[in-house]
């Protein structure tokens, strides 16, 4: 039994597995990353041996990006911007057609309606 206050250490075995103070191998850690831009900070933790679970970032390009550098992590994009205004906000009809072509195609959609929370309670955002 650990002592009230003891600190948990994770260790390296000689095999490479994660192991607890007593030597039991302990499951892969896993990630979030929030804002993952290009998935940077995911490269990171997956060399040091973490399992990114998702993805999120608001940027379109950002998430194509995150997607091809990690095909085993799924991908969250959020915007207040409705999917059939996208063309016309990123501008170029080519680039825009390869995002949405991407993004879109295997995606699950959920677009909310209606007034937003915040608006509803008075809150200042």
């Amino acid at each position: 039994m650990k002592k009230k206050g003891a600190q948990l250490k994770l260790v390296l075995s000689r095999e490479g597995r994660k192991t607890n103070d007593d030597g039991a191998d302990l499951a892969p850690l896993t990630t979030l990353d929030l804002f993952c831009g290009a998935g940077g900070i995911t490269e990171g933790f997956r060399e040091a041996g973490y399992r990114c679970l998702y993805g999120n970032d608001c940027m379109p390009e950002a998430v194509e990006t995150f997607s091809q550098n990690h095909p085993e992590a799924r991908t969250l994009l959020t915007s207040q911007l409705p999917v059939s205004k996208w063309h016309g906000q990123i501008g170029d009809a080519t680039v825009a057609d390869s995002i949405l072509d991407r993004l879109v195609h295997a995606a699950h959609r959920l677009e909310l309606n209606g007034e937003s929370l915040r608006k509803l309670r008075g809150e200042r955002g």
